[in-house]
């Protein structure tokens, strides 16, 4: 998870809030910012920089089938997620939450490479 982190505040320059302040009100101004959402948004409408972030965070090289990148990439969408998405309101990344994202972008994932074979069988 402090990989996923520490790869976004390099990305864009994003400054976190102290940890001890989590469940403040500077917390929940901090998740709501604009700087927050914007980085959220750029991460989640471009799925090209989704990638590089899970290239970054874990030190991949290009030559990764889709089916092996796809584990490393659903993982870096839910934990970034959990961290930036204004909606959710704690950056805990723990089991439950975690899970509950895994699931939700495995399924799109799944579904992403059902229509993607149907396009290239066709």
């Amino acid at each position: 998870m402090s990989a996923v982190r520490n790869a976004i505040s390099r990305k864009y320059g994003l400054q976190f809030i102290n940890r001890s302040r989590k469940n403040s009100v500077d917390f929940m101004n901090w998740k709501s910012s604009k700087e927050v959402a914007d980085c959220h948004d750029d991460l989640f409408s471009n799925d090209d920089e989704l990638k590089k972030l899970t290239t970054a965070v874990f030190s991949l090289s290009n030559d990764l089938s889709e089916d092996q990148f796809s584990g490393y990439y659903v993982y870096t969408a839910s934990v970034s997620d959990i961290i930036l998405n204004p909606k959710l309101t704690s950056s805990e990344v723990n089991r439950k939450p975690l899970e509950s994202q895994l699931r939700k972008f495995k399924v799109f994932i799944d579904f992403f490479f059902i229509i993607l074979k149907k396009k290239t069988t066709n």
